[in-house]
């Protein structure tokens, strides 16, 4: 097999792919809509239940979407066996986690949330626990789709371990572009660092790692 023959971002197994390409496409979705959201005026004067049922709504599709349209090979089986449904379980898992344990990005990278609510769990607005599984459905494709990418170009006899490490890159990239996209001028009124050269230094290695071990729960 060529090594043209031999890349890939998608995973082969029809239902994953299936899944993994919807998570692409409503990313163009969500992204725009919350882009939209946080660079206006509503992101701030919005209260617990608008912002609520905005967070539910980006949610919803990650969950329903990949169990309406299936890959033709898996018509056939019951939700639970979905890829789609247990890799969602798995993202909400990973948001509803990540979104409670945050001590450290308080403490260490002294992260600021602008937001006037009151339905806050851990000091987080509760409306970001679902939120967050459609930024997570996103950064799974992407830490996929690299994975697989970089380690389609190595040898075809490249012993497992060398093969995990590949796995270190990825994670840091998907972590810094986080960063870069949200830690801006633009959003300071809605979400900052208070020292965000210190947030791309040591805290995005520190998030990297995070995202090592998920991916290969994940796998």
């Amino acid at each position: 097999m060529t090594l043209r023959e031999r890349i890939r971002f998608l995973s082969l197994n029809p239902g994953k792919r299936a899944t993994e390409r919807f998570y692409l496409l409503y990313t163009a979705v969500w992204g725009t809509l919350t882009a939209a959201l946080m660079l206006s005026d509503a992101a701030v004067a919005w209260g617990d239940v608008p912002l609520m049922a905005w967070g539910v709504g980006l949610w919803l599709p990650v969950l329903v979407v990949p169990l309406l349209r299936r890959a033709p090979e898996d018509r056939e089986k019951p939700f639970h066996r979905l890829y789609g449904f247990k890799m969602h379980a798995c993202l909400l898992l990973m948001a509803a986690g990540g979104s409670y344990i945050t001590f450290y990005f308080y403490e260490v990278l002294h992260m600021h949330y602008g937001f006037r609510t009151q339905w806050n769990l851990n000091n987080v607005p509760l409306f970001l626990y679902v939120l967050t599984v459609a930024y997570f459905a996103t950064y799974s494709v992407l830490l996929f789709a690299g994975y697989r990418f970089l380690t389609s170009l190595l040898p075809e006899r490249t012993p497992r371990p060398v093969r995990a490490l590949m796995a270190v890159p990825v994670s840091l990239a998907v972590a810094l572009l986080e960063t870069l996209t949200h830690a801006t001028p633009l959003m300071r009124h809605i979400f900052c660092y208070d020292d965000v050269p210190f947030m791309l230094r040591f805290g995005t290695p520190m998030y990297a790692s995070w995202f090592v071990v998920w991916l290969a729960l994940w796998f």
